[in-house]
């Protein structure tokens, strides 16, 4: 994690869980799931958006994508029907201070386009 998690804590955040392929099992009406846009997460999420115990719940699924949002992950979500119960947002992470003068370029596109073929 970038942030310490009783800063989360401060700030609201009951508990924080990995993605796995298992149900979510939580009381909270927001669920926010932090992901790199990959397509094998997209599916996981759906499964739990879209199981039939979530149907009923008034819960609100917000789905920010780090570095940046995709097309083809939303699309799969779309297409798992998912895509109308989620919020989508992204968190650019392009630049991250590491110092008073010192930035890290973390802009990974060219190897995810590229070197990975994503």
């Amino acid at each position: 994690l970038i942030i310490e998690h009783s800063a989360l804590k401060a700030r609201g955040v009951q508990t924080i869980y990995h993605l796995l392929p298992e149900m979510l099992d939580v009381d909270s009406s927001e669920v926010v799931y932090i992901v790199r846009p990959r397509i094998a997460l997209m599916k996981l999420i759906a499964q739990q958006v879209t199981h039939k115990g979530t149907q009923h719940l008034r819960r609100n699924f917000t789905v920010v994508f780090v570095p940046q949002r995709s097309m083809i992950c939303e699309k799969v979500l779309e297409e798992d029907g998912a895509y109308d119960r989620v919020r989508i947002a992204e968190l650019c992470l392009d630049l991250i201070p590491l110092d008073t003068d010192l930035l890290s370029l973390e802009r990974s596109s060219f190897t995810d386009c590229h070197l990975r073929s994503d």
